[in-house]
């Protein structure tokens, strides 16, 4: 699947490689992306644009034909310096140079031959400029200052492209004031014709620098840590995707143990796979990563671009339809089925890479290339259901989000209010850093927030993606510390207070901590603010009653004061795992059906919108089947204090049981009023008992016969906890509904 990989398709380098030199080769895909980013410039039909821009491209090229022409050889006699160890020295050089000519895919397969020759002779210009060039496109590209340096030492007419390829080593490696001359040298040295094709590209790698030299100076507090050889390997790791609980893992990798086992000849890197992994609760630690299987991967590319926040729906990317769509697979049981085409609303003829939805499902945010309403390259869009439950049109996101350079990897956190991206645009300190934008209460987007250092880097941070609690955050990057060309690293956000680090924590410290969180720490000064807490994660299994057999049931989430459904799921057929995320602000009445069974109910007034805290609920639900003798809870009906007829709120409840009944018209039922044991027992006995006829008289309305239908008021003869505390009083404080005849 795929004729290019998500990687290829989204091409992290596009606007950062310069069009000379060892970067020739991408000029063509340079000066495209130029154009396409402003085609909203022209008002003609697309063919016309396009020999436009082709002819742009003609004059782009034509226009710097002695940097084209270069082409920059290590010379046989500039190499040997003595007879002892030539012959091997050269016999590695010309291995190197069928890799060099390639281009950057192959740089990595050049590097270790270069190396060995460069122990023979480590004083040859041309060879150190092509390892340092090589370095740049390595996960150490720190290495690459030191040969590019001594490169220019030793011949500072090497390449005309020295002073840029010096000035990329230098900001990649936070050197941004050496970074700012060396841009500016750079420049300098350009003619007229190719200054104009630099004049916008040196100014905002310049523009990067200073923005890494103000990010640096308050750095964030939190530790980034490497997933570690359980889940990265040598090859490239990336697009960490995690369930809302942070339970289950998948992620894409082109490891060479993926299904095939082949390489991909246009990249020389294996094919992509999809590999997952889940959280030992035991040793707190992930399980080594599996294949997610045959049913998905296949010989050829399958990258993993989304997951549902109960990890039972995988989004995946193809390539070989409409230049790369994504695809949907759901799990039953264990097993993924076929991935499907999400279709049109979302998919179009251009490429799409991510998507991510809310915690509802009703909102869909997604990164395409598509010409239509782009703001530049890449660019988020967001699709909506309306009433009928039909996708809308897509429309962009709009310009204070997406910028004229590309975003990428979008992500929507459950609360339903915190959108995070990556970009090469807004305040970047160079490559795609991870940005968020904060929805306020009118729904408008708000100014795009950088997340700082250490969190990004002057490299490729992307595919962000963070837990409901809001504690850990995953992404991949190519940082120092990597074990390969691009890693899944693991963020913890310590909030205001300097933390030690322990092992008792559920994080994943061990793996190069001391490297990397414990120095940043040392200075950090900046505050991570975790509004992203505002919500309740419910999480729990479903099962059978006497058997304890795990069932497949589906679970409705109503918004009690609309009697709206906000969200349908369903429990793991295999396990009756659920997992749904509830943002503040509502007073929410969960539904669990399955056929042959009462529903079972269960009531999350969670409406206050100023609380930052993160509460997790486990509940274990048991299922009793509709026979005679069963009782359930009604626990979203509600009665003012005193009241005895049931507010608004618990229409939907009752509506529920009405069609129940309905759709079972030889059951009986008996509704019992229970009360706390505050005042007498004459007072609470009227009470239930009015409470309870209330409920039958209200189903009467709904059509159901008066005499399928019993009321007796309990008081607080019955009570199930305590009557010492207001939790247990609360809990006294119930409806009940026991099936009498059937």
């Amino acid at each position: 699947m795929g004729k290019c990989s998500s990687q290829e398709c989204i091409c992290p380098f596009l606007f950062s490689k310069p069009p000379i030199g060892p970067f020739a080769k991408d000029r063509f895909y340079i000066f495209t992306a130029l154009a396409i980013a402003n085609q909203d410039q022209y008002s003609e039909p697309i063919i016309p644009v396009m020999k436009k821009i082709y002819a742009l491209l003609f004059i782009c090229v034509m226009a710097i034909p002695s940097f084209a022409q270069e082409n920059i050889d290590i010379e046989k006699s500039s190499l040997k310096t003595k007879e002892e160890g030539f012959k091997e020295a050269w016999k590695a050089i010309k291995q190197a140079e069928v890799f060099y000519e390639k281009g950057k895919d192959f740089y990595f397969d050049a590097l270790p031959l270069y190396l060995e020759a460069n122990t023979y002779n480590p004083y040859n210009a041309v060879l150190n400029y092509k390892i340092g060039v090589c370095y740049l496109f390595t996960s150490e590209k720190e290495k690459a200052t030191m040969y590019l340096q001594k490169a220019y030492s030793l011949n500072s007419q090497i390449s005309k492209d020295i002073h840029l390829l010096m000035a990329k080593s230098y900001h990649i490696n936070y050197q941004f004031d050496s970074a700012i001359v060396e841009y500016n040298n750079f420049f300098s040295t350009l003619s007229p014709q190719d200054a104009a094709i630099y004049k916008t590209l040196i100014p905002k790698y310049k523009s990067e620098c200073e923005n890494g030299k103000i990010l640096i100076k308050k750095p964030v507090r939190a530790f980034i840590d490497n997933l570690g050889p359980e889940i990265n390997t040598v090859y490239p790791d990336y697009f960490p995707l995690i369930s809302a609980d942070e339970s289950k893992l998948i992620f894409t990798s082109r490891r060479n143990t993926g299904t095939g086992g082949k390489i991909n000849p246009e990249d020389n890197r294996y094919f992509e796979d999809i590999f997952i992994s889940e959280w030992d609760t035991l040793e707190k630690k992930w399980q080594p990563a599996q294949s997610i299987g045959k049913d998905i991967n296949s010989p050829k590319n399958e990258a993993a671009v989304g997951l549902s926040n109960d990890g039972q729906e995988l989004y995946i990317y193809n390539g070989d339809i409409n230049g790369g769509d994504i695809l949907v697979s759901k799990i039953k049981g264990d097993q993924w089925s076929t991935p499907k085409n999400i279709g049109k609303h979302i998919n179009s003829a251009s490429h799409e890479s991510s998507i991510s939805f809310s915690f509802d499902n009703n909102t869909a945010y997604f990164v395409s290339d598509r010409r239509d309403r782009s703001v530049g390259g890449r660019d988020i869009y967001v699709v909506e259901r309306n009433k009928k439950g039909n996708w809308g049109e897509a429309r962009n996101i709009g310009p204070l989000i997406n910028t004229p350079e590309d975003e990428e990897g979008v992500f929507i956190h459950p609360n339903n209010k915190t959108l995070y991206f990556s970009s090469k645009g807004h305040n970047t300190m160079g490559g795609y850093d991870v940005f968020k934008s904060e929805r306020d209460s009118t729904g408008k987007w708000g100014e795009p927030v950088n997340l700082g250092y250490p969190i990004n880097t002057p490299g490729d941070e992307m595919f962000f993606t963070m837990s409901a609690s809001g504690k850990h955050a995953y992404y991949s990057s190519a940082r120092q510390g990597s074990m390969g060309n691009k890693d899944l690293f693991m963020i913890t956000f310590l909030g205001p207070e300097k933390q030690q680090m322990t092992s008792s924590e559920d994080n994943l410290m061990a793996y190069n901590s001391s490297t990397q969180s414990d120095s940043v720490l040392e200075h950090a000064t900046s505050e991570v603010e975790l509004k992203t807490t505002m919500l309740s994660l419910v999480k729990g299994t479903v099962r059978d009653y006497k058997t304890l057999a795990a069932l497949e049931a589906s679970i409705e989430i109503t918004d009690n004061q609309t009697g709206q459904v906000v969200t349908t799921v369903n429990s793991n057929s295999k396990t009756g795992k659920f997992l749904v995320p509830l943002p503040f602000g509502k007073n929410y009445g969960m539904a669990v059906r399955i056929g042959g069974y009462l529903f079972h109910s269960e009531n999350f007034n969670i409406q206050d919108l100023n609380s930052k805290t993160f509460k997790e609920v486990n509940i274990e639900i048991k299922m009793k089947p509709i026979a005679k003798g069963s009782k359930i809870i009604l626990n979203n009906v509600f009665f003012e204090s005193g009241k005895t007829v049931p507010i608004s709120e618990s229409y939907t409840e009752l509506d529920r049981l009405a069609d129940l009944l309905k759709e079972n018209p030889k059951v009986r039922i008996k509704f019992s009023g229970h009360t706390d044991n505050v005042g007498t027992l004459k007072l609470n006995t009227e009470l239930s008992q009015a409470r309870a006829q209330s409920l039958s008289q209200y189903l009467v309305g709904k059509g159901i016969a008066s005499n399928r239908m019993e009321a007796e008021g309990c008081a607080y003869l019955k009570p199930i906890a305590t009557n010492d505390t207001e939790a247990g009083r609360r809990l006294n404080r119930r409806v009940e509904v026991e099936i009498i005849a059937n």
